[in-house]
């Protein structure tokens, strides 16, 4: 594994665990979050389940 990849990993587990993009942004060095999100960043599947079952959820209390 290359250094690079430790950024990758480190991206997308930090975010999948919670921590905001701004701080991830800040800890790699980088001024801008849309850059972070788009470079280093990768959505997993555990991520897509937790966002159809937040969504789901919101939209059953709309009901």
């Amino acid at each position: 594994m290359r250094f690079h990849d430790t950024r990758h990993t480190f991206a997308t587990l930090a975010l999948q665990n919670g921590v905001d993009i701004k701080t991830v942004s800040s800890m790699l060095g980088h001024y801008d979050a849309g850059f972070t999100l788009r470079t280093y960043t990768h959505a997993t599947r555990q991520m897509q389940d937790q966002a159809a079952e937040t969504m789901g959820n919101f939209m059953s209390q709309m009901i």
